[in-house]
C-alpha cells in the first residue's frame, strides 16, 4: 500500500491531538490542583499527571528497589517503591524520584 498525502495528513492530525493532549497534561501538572490527590497516590506531579504507563491486566509480582520486599501489584505497570519506602524517603512510588521539585522556571520563586 503506498504512502498517500492522505496518510500524511491523518498522521499529522493524530499527532496535533496527541502534541495539544501532553500540552494540557503538562499544564495540569504546572498547576497542580489535584495536590491532596497526587500526594495521597504517592507520586510526583510527573507521573500523576503527564506520564501514562501501559498496563495489562495482570496481578504482577515485584520487588521494590529499596528494601526489595516481594509485593502483588493489580497490573503489569509496577511501581519502584512500595509505600512504606516511598514515604520513608518522601520519594515518588511509580519513578522513586522526589515527590515535591520545582521546574527550572520555577526555581527560586515562592512556594
Amino acid at each position: 500500500m503506498p504512502w498517500t498525502s492522505e496518510t500524511v495528513q491523518s498522521i499529522g492530525r493524530s499527532r496535533a491531538l496527541h502534541f495539544e493532549d501532553y500540552l494540557r497534561r503538562g499544564e495540569r501538572a504546572r498547576e497542580d490542583a489535584q495536590k491532596h490527590q497526587r500526594i495521597a497516590s504517592r507520586e510526583c506531579r510527573y507521573c500523576y499527571y503527564v506520564s501514562h504507563d501501559l498496563a495489562g491486566q495482570a496481578f504482577t509480582e515485584w520487588q521494590c528497589m529499596s528494601c526489595v520486599e516481594t509485593q502483588m501489584h493489580s497490573n503489569t505497570a509496577v511501581p519502584k517503591l512500595c509505600d512504606k519506602c516511598a514515604d520513608n524517603l518522601e520519594a515518588c512510588v511509580r519513578c522513586g524520584g522526589s515527590r515535591e521539585w520545582q521546574t527550572p522556571s520555577e526555581e527560586g520563586k515562592p512556594r
